[in-house]
């Protein structure tokens, strides 16, 4: 939590939490890894963003991900396969930020079904990944 962003509400009215503008917050550099694509995401985002008075901030942002996936295709038309994305915070040690997921798996609220293949599930889990010897935090 930010120390910066921290108040005590009964110093401001009892107000516990604010949601500030695009660009009035620092947002971190999330670059997709996997991907033939733009790298970095959410570079002219405007998602909401909730910032409690004890520090802890809630940014949700979204957006749609070319991803590249190895594909196993022996089994054809009855294979199954594992595509992972995967989202790095650039410039940070993963000693001093970390991604906090809201669940284990992926919403589907915005899913899109595709007649030439079916989801079958997801799964969500912050970890370290490993660039130029630094250890960034990532979700994958």
């Amino acid at each position: 939590c930010a120390q910066i962003l921290r108040w005590n509400a009964s110093d401001y009215g009892g107000v516990a939490s604010i949601s500030p503008r695009a660009g009035q917050v620092f947002t971190p550099r999330i670059n997709l890894m996997n991907t033939m694509g733009e790298r970095d995401l959410f570079t002219e985002d405007f998602s909401p963003m909730n910032v409690y008075n004890n520090g802890f901030t809630v940014w949700v942002p979204g957006s749609i991900f070319v991803v590249f996936c190895k594909l196993d295709l022996s089994k054809y038309p009855f294979d199954e396969q594992i595509c992972r994305i995967e989202m790095v915070l650039m410039n940070f040690d993963s000693s001093k930020v970390r991604f906090q997921t809201a669940d284990y798996t992926a919403t589907r609220e915005f899913y899109q079904e595709n007649e030439e293949w079916d989801l079958l599930g997801s799964l969500v889990k912050s970890t370290v990944t490993v660039v130029s010897n630094n250890s960034l935090p990532s979700v994958v």
